[in-house]
């Protein structure tokens, strides 16, 4: 379940609807309610989206919800069960934010097709069901649920309704666009023997060639569909209202001078955020102003002196500007504070390993390896808990 019951944690009520998206990944319909202690500044200062402003984004006047955004992104962190790094943080947000983007341009394209749908009372009902039987023990339950966040069944209904018509639209268009995409018996032949390395065909070839087919076919979809969402971004307005996702895009296009005031101007919201520090000083780098990016760590560090990220951040830094006594001084503060944190010490073994190190990335892989195993144990167990719980539950049917 991709959230916690409601049952054991009544913090939020959340509603979803999945669709599969080939050129973005998952797209997450989601309507929610916070509880009072999620003031709507809050949810703006973690979105990063100015005072005044109502969305994340908007695409042709039309706004997106930085509470969706929101709560798909805490979706997608739980996915990457919280080993994702501060770093990466960003480029996650800019995934979400691109997948409503990308959603929202596709919902506007089936309008201008006028495109139709049908959603029945019936697949209306089975999606309400589904939610009774995740967030609560009876339909009695999940109404009072509803009644103590100023819900109504009927508004749930009205609301999943209109995320099953999205839904069912978003697919039309999808299989509209990519309706004319086919794959020929030669490009078949060709992908494999580029694959293989070799000309001649054979009986493996005939074996794998239906598959084959079958993934050129996906990829040639996928192409087609990605081709036209970004022929519909060049020809629509989109306005991005978070800060620190300016910046992001701002540098991912090299557009370096908009990136560093985007990101003063993030930090000036969130003073704290480790991973605007570390974004800000890699633009610095990238202007070549090495002594300003080192003036960012260290300003950071002063703030949070254990914080991994910035000694991993700080000791990268030294790395790539050849200082590297500072760089190991880094690194290894850096493994200390890393704890049961796998990606990090394979990232640690890494550097290590390029320095010449060999010692150090072997002592890294060797924590990789009891981390996994810790792990391993941890999955092994809740198997067999679940195991358990599904017995009692049998027992009391």
């Amino acid at each position: 379940m991709l959230f916690d019951s409601l049952r054991n944690n009544s913090r939020i009520l959340v509603y979803i609807v999945v669709v599969a998206f080939v050129a973005g990944g998952v797209l997450v319909g989601v309507s929610g309610l916070f509880n009072k202690s999620s003031s709507a500044s809050q949810k703006r200062q973690t979105a990063q989206v100015q005072p005044g402003k109502q969305s994340i984004a908007i695409v042709n006047g039309k706004q997106i919800s930085y509470t969706d955004y929101m709560q798909i992104l805490q979706t997608m962190k739980r996915q990457y069960g919280g080993q994702i790094s501060g770093n990466q943080i960003l480029a996650l947000k800019n995934k979400v934010l691109d997948q409503l983007i990308n959603q929202e341009l596709l919902l506007q394209k089936a309008k201008e097709d006028n495109l139709k749908v049908e959603v029945t009372d019936k697949e209306v009902q089975k999606q309400l069901d589904t939610l009774i039987n995740n967030y609560a023990k009876s339909k009695k339950e999940f109404e009072k649920i509803l009644v103590d966040r100023g819900l109504t069944l009927s508004g749930v209904k009205a609301d999943l309704k209109t995320r099953l018509r999205e839904q069912k639209l978003l697919q039309k268009i999808v299989n509209k666009l990519q309706s004319g995409v086919k794959v020929t018996n030669k490009e078949v032949k060709e992908a494999y023997k580029k694959a293989k390395g070799q000309e001649k065909l054979g009986k493996e070839f005939e074996k794998n060639k239906a598959k084959l087919k079958a993934n050129l076919q996906k990829q040639k979809a996928n192409q087609a569909l990605g081709k036209a969402l970004n022929k519909y971004k060049k020809e629509v307005n989109i306005k991005v209202n978070s800060v620190e996702l300016r910046a992001f895009r701002a540098a991912q296009k090299d557009n370096l001078d908009k990136a560093a005031s985007e990101y003063k101007q993030a930090l000036e919201l969130s003073p704290n955020a480790t991973y605007l520090y570390i974004n800000l000083a890699q633009v610095y780098q990238k202007q070549n102003n090495n002594e300003t990016a080192l003036k960012t760590y260290k300003k950071a560090l002063n703030k949070d002196p254990k914080n991994l990220e910035l000694r991993f951040a700080l000791g990268k830094y030294y790395y790539q500007t050849s200082k590297k006594e500072k760089a190991v001084n880094e690194f290894n503060k850096a493994s200390e504070l890393a704890g049961d944190n796998l990606i990090a010490h394979y990232r640690l073994q890494g550097f290590y390993k390029k320095m010449g190190y060999e010692e150090k990335a072997k002592e890294e892989m060797k924590k990789v390896r009891e981390i996994q195993k810790k792990l391993a144990e941890k999955q092994k167990k809740a198997k067999a808990q679940q195991k358990e719980m599904n017995k009692n539950i049998k027992l009391d049917e």
